[in-house]
């Protein structure tokens, strides 16, 4: 899912900003933020040892440009699959004015949809 954070009123929220809230919170010690699916056994997890800025989080870069073609690009990363062997979550960071690279729609555009066509 897309969200929009903001470090503080007109500020972009950057890796370190994230690192930061997260631990302040002590998101840390909670194992499942740290787990991923076993390689041995599928059927189980178990605690990695990932590094959170080289396994969790990055930034990327999202210019003004056609907003179709950004919307094709958020869907290809949402849609993509995951190695849930490496870790269960990521987040990418992208700065810039909300709305300024059509990131963030409008209520009434949708990236995804739940619906589908069925055989």
């Amino acid at each position: 899912f897309q969200i929009a954070l903001a470090h503080r009123v007109g500020e972009d929220l950057d890796v370190k900003d994230f690192r930061g809230a997260w631990a302040s919170r002590v998101m840390e010690r909670h194992e499942r933020f740290r787990s991923q699916v076993s390689r041995d056994d599928d059927r189980f997890f178990e605690v990695g040892n990932q590094s959170f800025e080289q396994d969790f989080i990055s930034k990327v870069e999202h210019p003004c440009q056609d907003k179709r073609r950004l919307i094709e690009q958020i869907q290809r990363k949402g849609a993509a699959p995951m190695d849930v062997t490496k870790c269960l979550w990521e987040i990418e960071l992208s700065s810039g004015k909300l709305g300024s690279s059509g990131a963030i729609p409008s209520g009434s555009e949708v990236f995804f949809s739940n619906e589908y066509d069925r055989e």
